[in-house]
């Protein structure tokens, strides 16, 4: 399909910039991104051991340790012991970690929110339509 590549190198490009954009309003959260990103791994995907948050989030294990740590010292995951295997442990999500996940992604959409009132009723369709092609895409296992 001619134009493709133009469209994925534009695509990419708004991409980067918005992500770039959207962690400045994650910064008021006061986590990183990197420990909200296993916050929603946990809340939406369920309790996880350290190897297996290793493989989704694309780290070594002693870096995911040092993330999970954190996140425990500051209350928002437990680990606790595997049904399987004892000397294995499984990171849930608290309450506390589920609230402050919850409160970066408002701030993210309320900043998402004043950006879209900015365009036209066309682009607003426009992009409606792409939000719901883009999510399928991510959702093919291509």
């Amino acid at each position: 399909m001619p134009g493709v590549d133009k469209i994925a190198n534009s695509l990419h490009s708004g991409m980067v910039r918005l992500n770039k954009k959207v962690a400045l309003v994650d910064r008021a959260t006061d986590i990183s991104a990197a420990r909200l990103s296993i916050l929603a791994v946990l809340t939406f995907g369920g309790s996880r051991t350290i190897g297996a948050l290793s493989r989704i989030e694309g780290v070594k294990p002693p870096t995911m340790s040092n993330l999970v740590n954190a996140l425990e010292k500051d209350g928002m995951v437990i680990r606790e012991n595997t049904k399987d295997d004892a000397r294995q442990s499984a990171v849930s999500v608290t309450k506390k970690g589920k609230t402050l996940l919850e409160k970066a992604r408002q701030n993210r959409l309320h900043y998402l929110s004043r950006l879209l009132e900015t365009v036209s009723k066309q682009e607003l369709k426009t992009l409606e339509d792409a939000a719901e092609i883009l999510l399928r895409l991510a959702e093919s296992n291509e």
